[in-house]
């Protein structure tokens, strides 16, 4: 506190601290999250905190790190407060599987193998019942996948090119079914790659970019 510098354990404890205060149950959750510069990177050991809080008798899960520090414009990020445990298995699994608070938990196997997929994602209205498979197979230098799309938004797809160090946009081909958009992505080479999602608002009045909704892995 006296040197204003914390990592999540820190926002976890004084959050925790500050409940204790008030008479709010509160509880310090240790586990696993992904991050969307490596979003299949795998580890065993734990690698971040956060909390459950008791609301109404209801336990509910909160982020206080990722609420202050995930937001590119260093504003806080409400959505991290009180999440849908529904959303935030997507991107947060805990050691002890009761802390999921879902009523089918899923396995850490599992957990490795979405996509990353960022709060933005959910804030937009994508559905809640997100890809499971973040490793798309390249065939033929090609690559399809579906992804549900709410009305109001298109995606734009942007691969990172090992060659030249940067998101390229690629070839490729959408086609819009009732809200599912099917995509076909063309490669020059089967090398593995990053696919990474952005979304692009459909209000003529009103520009709006979203980037890094979702990144798949692109393998062989």
């Amino acid at each position: 506190m006296k040197k204003k510098r914390g990592v999540c354990s820190g926002y976890s404890t004084l959050l925790k601290y500050m409940c204790d205060i008030i008479g709010v149950e509160t509880a310090i959750i240790t586990g696993y999250v992904k991050k969307e510069d490596n979003p299949h990177f795998v580890t065993n050991a734990p690698n971040h905190v956060w909390n459950a809080i008791k609301v109404n008798n209801v336990w509910c899960l909160v982020d206080v790190t990722w609420a202050r520090t995930a937001n590119e414009k260093t504003k806080c990020d409400d959505y991290y407060f009180l999440v849908n445990p529904n959303e935030f298995i997507a991107n947060h699994y805990p050691e002890d599987y009761q802390w999921q608070l879902l009523c089918k938990p899923i396995s850490k196997v599992e957990f490795d193998n979405y996509p990353y997929i960022s709060s933005i994602y959910f804030e937009l209205g994508f559905n809640e019942i997100f890809p499971k498979e973040g490793k798309l197979q390249i065939e033929n230098n090609k690559v399809s996948f579906s992804i549900e799309v709410p009305q109001n938004y298109s995606i734009i797809l942007k691969v990172f090119d090992n060659d030249v160090n940067k998101w390229v946009v690629p070839k490729c081909k959408l086609y819009n079914e009732q809200g599912k958009i099917n995509a076909t992505i063309m490669l020059e080479d089967e090398y593995e790659k990053l696919l990474r999602v952005d979304v692009l608002s459909n209000d003529p009045d009103i520009y709006e970019e979203f980037k890094g909704v979702l990144y798949y892995t692109l393998t062989y």
